[in-house]
């Protein structure tokens, strides 16, 4: 068989298989990540949008498909970078102590939490009111990346419902970002 005619028959079933909604196992999704034609075959769909590093899209509302769940999630998406799970559950813990000591995110504004290897943010869309890190909030988000994206795994969640963001990434990501408002959605702190 010709190579041309092996990447059709992959772009159809990888393009059928995204239409499906079938995932791919985690590890054949690394791969398969790292293969621009992938990459092309699930951005063709009429519904895609393009976010450097996250495949965008608009999921059910995960707190309808899970009880557990909260926050009435209305994107999310998960990122490339993988973090060591230690990593993750300290800059997660680094916030809620700052919520619990009083620290609260002023509206149309972004707090950021740095560990050494990990960084977490919240974004705060709202206009006028403060918003805080509550540990339900933030163990939930991590609770769903791991779900979602997989463990170790970076990603971010929003919630239209309450104008509020939470993400997780490296450190060096999130500390080099300039202005570090560019890590919250266009619309949340312009």
């Amino acid at each position: 068989m010709k190579g041309s005619t092996i990447f059709l028959h992959i772009t159809t079933i990888l393009g059928t298989s995204h239409a499906l909604g079938i995932q791919m196992p985690r590890e054949d999704m690394s791969k398969a990540q790292n293969d621009n034609r992938y990459m092309s075959t699930i951005s063709a769909g009429e519904n895609a949008s393009h976010h450097p590093g996250v495949f965008e899209f608009n999921p059910i509302n995960a707190s309808e498909a899970d009880p557990r769940f909260v926050i009435p999630v209305s994107h999310w998406g998960c990122t490339r970078s993988k973090l060591r799970r230690d990593d993750m559950k300290e800059a997660i813990q680094r916030m809620i102590d700052w919520s619990k000591g009083g620290g609260r995110v002023w509206g149309r504004s972004i707090h950021i939490e740095l560990q050494d290897r990990a960084a977490t943010f919240l974004c705060n869309c709202k206009d006028q009111y403060v918003d805080s890190a509550p540990d339900s909030e933030m163990w939930e988000f991590y609770q769903r990346l791991r779900v979602h994206c997989g463990e170790g795994w970076s990603g971010w969640m929003f919630s239209k419902k309450w104008n509020k963001g939470f993400a997780i990434d490296t450190r060096n990501h999130v500390a080099n970002r300039h202005p570090k408002k560019l890590l919250c959605p266009l619309f949340c702190c312009n």
